[in-house]
């Protein structure tokens, strides 16, 4: 994942991180001179900055960590500002000469989590939501997937219902049934983040009120059953206007003639 840059007696190498490391350790390499006089580690964008010696070791987020042949840069819990920051290691020899390495580039990677919102949390069977998936920041670019009860949603071939945009993922039902009716989030991935190393939304459980009475009748009884959000209190079962029986969900009597539920 680095690039190894040599100048002379000093190597050094570009390093990667994660925004959230605990650090991010950049490596100088000066075993062809083992006893340096003098150890820097400078910052060079557009001015030069010491950050640590081997005088002072510690500087804020930064400290000089050396074995023999090696001084390393410790950057304390990097972040995404930390990218493209160019550090030269310097040695100052017995001799009194300075050696110089080429700049180490640091890039940092991080991943925003996503924020889901809707345009209402509950409607009636027919009525039109819209949910929005709103993309944050990330590097590596993220990709943005939809799940519903813990399966991932194809909006790759339900292109009528999903529209991207840069900002957002949207999934727009039209008229909602209780199959649409559940608990949604959206997920952002990359290349340098994926499975359980993405970032999840926050959760919504949309309800979809509905009601469904199915009425049966069969070998000389009818059946009467009650299904929907919210939960149906009873059922009942009449004939010319009177309650011949009546259940929680499911109401059934002995016919002889028509009847009808309510």
């Amino acid at each position: 994942m680095f690039l190894v840059t040599r100048s002379q007696l000093v190597i050094t190498s570009d390093q990667v991180a994660e925004e959230g490391d605990d650090y991010v350790a950049i490596a100088c390499d000066y075993s062809q001179d083992t006893k340096p006089r003098f150890i820097i580690w400078n910052e060079v964008n557009k001015a030069r900055y010491t950050l640590v010696d081997d005088v002072k070791t510690v500087n804020g987020r930064y400290s000089l960590r050396t074995t023999p042949g090696n001084a390393e840069l410790i950057i304390t819990k990097p972040v995404r500002n930390d990218t493209n920051r160019r550090f030269v290691c310097e040695i100052r020899t017995r001799k009194g000469k300075y050696i110089r390495s080429n700049p180490s580039i640091l890039k940092v990677y991080y991943l925003d989590q996503p924020v889901l919102t809707a345009s209402k949390s509950r409607v009636h069977e027919g009525e039109s939501v819209i949910l929005t998936c709103i993309k944050q920041d990330g590097d590596p670019v993220p990709s943005i997937t939809w799940y519903k009860d813990g399966q991932a949603l194809s909006c790759t071939t339900d292109t009528s219902r999903c529209t991207t945009s840069e900002d957002a993922l949207k999934i727009y039902i039209e008229a909602a049934t209780a199959t649409d009716g559940g608990r949604y989030i959206c997920k952002a991935e990359s290349d340098q983040y994926r499975g359980e190393d993405g970032k999840t939304s926050n959760q919504f459980d949309l309800k979809v009120i509905h009601l469904t009475i199915t009425f049966e009748s069969e070998a000389g009884s009818a059946t009467c059953i009650a299904k929907g959000h919210p939960k149906p209190s009873s059922v009942m079962i009449y004939n010319d206007g009177k309650m011949i029986d009546k259940g929680e969900l499911i109401a059934s009597v002995k016919i002889n003639e028509d009847f009808f539920f309510k």
